[in-house]
């Protein structure tokens, strides 16, 4: 097919005003050209590309898809299968930090400061994510809730909101494409840094 005639016939869809028709066809136009640049869709054809086919095979929302598929390219799926769930939280590391007001001054001080250990070394967020999940998957579930009493880190939400949400992503690839299974690798952060730079444009992190 041409280029230019690459649409879907959806004529038979009842759209309700002239208004309607038009904000369709832009929706349709912006979704092309944005697979057209993230090279899902051939520009020349309008044919999806090897990639393209990879995304298609994907179960997943098209960021996460482009990301993991990128990632598996690379030997990068285990950590981001990692990193996706901490990208995901509403407050950043703050979702995962308990704060109680009617802890007592001494208490107060004695937590923040070992929370504040934790981000040493790290110099972005993504190295810290990483460096949460490592310390996590190396406790025994009572160490874990014995790290929540002494430094804080919230057991209920880690536990929901990141190992779940990232078992479910392993999951998920090693049932599509039998993904390698392994611990992550600290030492692959700068790829990562690269990945989520090309794969993510709009994702802000510090």
């Amino acid at each position: 097919r041409q280029a230019d005639t690459w649409r879907l016939d959806f004529k038979w869809m009842p759209l309700a005003t002239p208004q309607d028709q038009e904000r369709f066809r832009f929706e349709l136009d912006r979704a092309h050209h944005s697979l057209v640049l993230q090279e899902a869709i051939n520009k020349e054809n309008g044919d999806l590309t090897s990639f393209g086919l990879e995304l298609r095979g994907m179960p997943a929302e098209m960021d996460v898809a482009r990301i993991f598929t990128e990632g598996e390219r690379h030997a990068l799926g285990i950590e981001v299968a990692t990193l996706l769930p901490f990208l995901n939280l509403d407050h950043g590391i703050q979702s995962l930090l308990k704060w109680n007001q009617e802890w007592d001054s001494y208490e107060k001080l004695a937590i923040r400061r070992r929370q504040l250990d934790l981000f040493y070394g790290c110099r972005d967020d993504l190295e810290l994510y990483l460096k949460l999940w490592t310390l996590w998957d190396y406790l025994t579930d009572k160490q874990r809730h014995d790290w929540e009493d002494l430094s804080g880190v919230d057991y209920k939400t880690f536990h929901e909101k990141i190992e779940l949400e990232r078992r479910k992503l392993l999951e998920m690839a090693i049932d599509w494409r039998k993904a390698e299974n392994r611990p992550v690798a600290i030492s692959k952060i700068d790829a990562l840094r690269a990945l989520i730079v090309y794969c993510l444009q709009d994702e802000i992190y510090q």
